[in-house]
């Protein structure tokens, strides 16, 4: 069975060994398996990944397969922007 792709975006947060992504509407909970940038807590970011229950959850949580600060993507665009279209 095949997943859709979960696009997400809000500020990102951790309390105790719990990530959580706090959207416009709703917080979601955080399945990460790789070391998240502590610098970006409390941060806006984009996070993509599949909706989910982690094994050994009881929780549905957004199981991460990236986590992107907008600071970056928004020096990402402006490199490409300014960037020789050679």
């Amino acid at each position: 069975m095949e997943t859709s792709k979960t696009l997400a975006h809000g500020t990102l947060g951790a309390n105790s060994d719990t990530w959580f992504l706090m959207t416009r509407d709703q917080m979601l909970l955080v399945d990460v398996s790789f070391v998240v940038d502590s610098s970006l807590e409390g941060k806006t970011v984009s996070i993509v990944g599949t909706m989910g229950t982690p094994p050994g959850s009881p929780f549905v949580k957004l199981i991460a397969e990236r986590i992107v600060g907008h600071e970056a993507i928004a020096a990402r665009a402006f490199e490409i922007y300014h960037s020789d279209p050679a």
